[in-house]
């Protein structure tokens, strides 16, 4: 997302956590088929768990994708997009400001959907090898 949260030198990140958490709880209820409706998951710890684990994931995506969206929108006000510094023009971008461009020129593309891409890249970027292993071994 063009952002460093230190999540491998910091063991107390808390997205480390949460995506930690959350990929447990998914685990646990894949293997519980009575967890399986949402309304009997959401009355268990592990289904409040992994509630406010979403919330928390949600809303650090949200933050970032507000504060680049501004970012962006300060530097089109600059005139900067227009000729960007040498040092800037080799930089590739991230995939947050290609999803921000495809919305601020169309706005049918809102920030919801933006959230959802990126939560799907960061999470199950990451969450698909380590749950493979898992049911390997």
């Amino acid at each position: 997302m063009g952002i460093s949260i230190k999540a491998q030198s910091d063991e107390n990140n808390e997205y480390s956590k949460a995506v930690h958490e959350l990929s447990g709880d998914i685990y646990r209820r894949g293997i519980r088929p009575y967890l399986y409706p949402e309304i009997i998951f959401n009355l268990t710890s592990y289904g409040r768990r992994s509630n406010a684990n979403l919330r928390l994931l949600h809303g650090l995506t949200r933050k970032v994708i507000k504060e680049k969206k501004e970012d962006m929108l300060a530097s089109r006000e600059n005139g900067s997009e227009i000729a960007p510094p040498p040092e800037e023009r080799k930089r590739r971008k991230v995939f947050l400001e290609l999803l921000l461009e495809l919305h601020l020129n169309d706005p049918s593309f809102t920030e919801e959907d933006i959230r959802e891409e990126v939560d799907t890249f960061m999470f199950e970027g990451h969450d698909t090898t380590a749950m493979c292993f898992c049911f390997l071994l």
